[in-house]
């Protein structure tokens, strides 16, 4: 059971307002969403504007947790634990308390925890790994399709961030391609190629994607595929990038680590820097310049990067460059750029 507080008094409140607050708070819980979100927004606000204290039993920790300044935890009729959400909604304490598996992370939009549900059940099914036979190259663009959602965390222009999918889009789009309405517009696209929005993770490159490099390679823990697309036109070093005073001409490097295998949260963040350390390496072997300050370039303004894991097989909590999967990612990450520049100067010299 959490005890929800929201600060300021109670005390001098009218008593028809007071029992209303706090019969609300007490039933919010078996309401639809609207109405739970338009009785807790009425109380919030009321606390706000008129200092007052609303003390409410709730059984729905996300909404404590959302709207509450101070959570009270009780256990069996004692108090387990009080303070600020984040005091009180640790992973283990919640646990210990409910008896059940739970995950714990940030909110979208307040510094507030939320929890979810970590199901005791196995889905009984046969392990599923991919390949490079799941690549698909269609007129302007080349996928990565998959018969089940991968967990992927990327800096993509649709989707991006951490989810679960199992189609990754890389399209070739003209110099002149307008970048103001690309929300709306690639969305439109995937659409019209018949893929599902919603299970699709969408990239762009003005460099033509039929020439993509793609490797895969096999270690303990699984095999691992990085396909690479490198449009170097307006490569920058990052630590002079401060002197620029216009927008430099379009280049992007996309790139993408696949792996079968189960990633921690920390190493899908790690296997993210490792691979940026390997293509800044790979540009640096391929002496790519910045022509603004004329030392080495570290990448591009617009480059994109996605890192993806089957979830299934061998956990792997780290993927920094000492661990096989981040082993695996420099070596991989590293050669696939080397030669993606490659190809690109070569068609710039025709």
């Amino acid at each position: 059971m959490v005890l929800l507080i929201f600060h300021y008094h109670l005390y001098g409140m009218k008593k028809p307002i007071r029992e209303h607050l706090v019969f609300y708070g007490i039933f919010a819980c078996h309401l639809d969403i609207a109405h739970q979100k338009q009785i807790l927004d009425m109380i919030r606000k009321e606390v706000t504007e008129h200092g007052l204290t609303v003390v409410s039993v709730f059984h729905d920790i996300n909404l404590a947790s959302l709207y509450c300044d101070h959570l009270l935890l009780m256990e069996a009729g004692s108090v387990k634990a009080y303070g600020e959400p984040h005091e009180v909604i640790i992973e283990q304490q919640i646990m210990d308390v409910y008896k059940a598996r739970i995950s714990t992370q940030a909110h979208p939009e307040q510094p507030k925890p939320q929890m979810a549900i970590l199901p005791d059940f196995e889905e009984q099914r046969k392990e599923k790994s991919v390949s490079l036979s799941n690549i698909q190259k269609g007129e302007d663009y080349i996928a990565f399709i998959a018969e089940f959602p991968l967990k992927v965390l990327s800096s993509a222009v649709h989707n991006a961030g951490l989810g679960w999918y199992a189609t990754f889009i890389n399209r070739t789009v003209p110099q002149e391609y307008d970048i103001e309405n690309v929300k709306t517009e690639f969305l439109q696209y995937i659409i019209e190629k018949g893929f599902s929005p919603t299970n699709t993770v969408g990239m762009m490159t003005a460099v033509d994607t039929k020439k993509a490099v793609m490797k895969e390679y096999l270690a303990p823990f699984g095999n691992l595929i990085v396909i690479v697309t490198a449009g170097i036109g307006g490569a920058i070093d990052v630590s002079h990038a401060y002197e620029r005073t216009a927008y430099q001409t379009i280049g992007t490097i996309n790139t993408w680590v696949i792996i079968n295998g189960k990633l921690s949260k920390e190493a899908f963040v790690q296997g993210m820097v490792t691979a940026t350390e390997a293509k800044s390496k790979a540009l640096q072997t391929e002496k790519v310049m910045d022509k603004l300050s004329n030392t080495i370039a570290t990448g591009t303004p617009t480059d994109s990067l996605l890192v993806a894991a089957t979830q299934q097989g061998e956990f792997m909590q780290y993927a920094g460059p000492l661990t096989e999967v981040g082993k695996m990612i420099g070596k991989g990450v590293y050669e696939a750029t080397v030669e993606a520049i490659q190809i690109y100067k070569r068609e710039m010299e025709r």
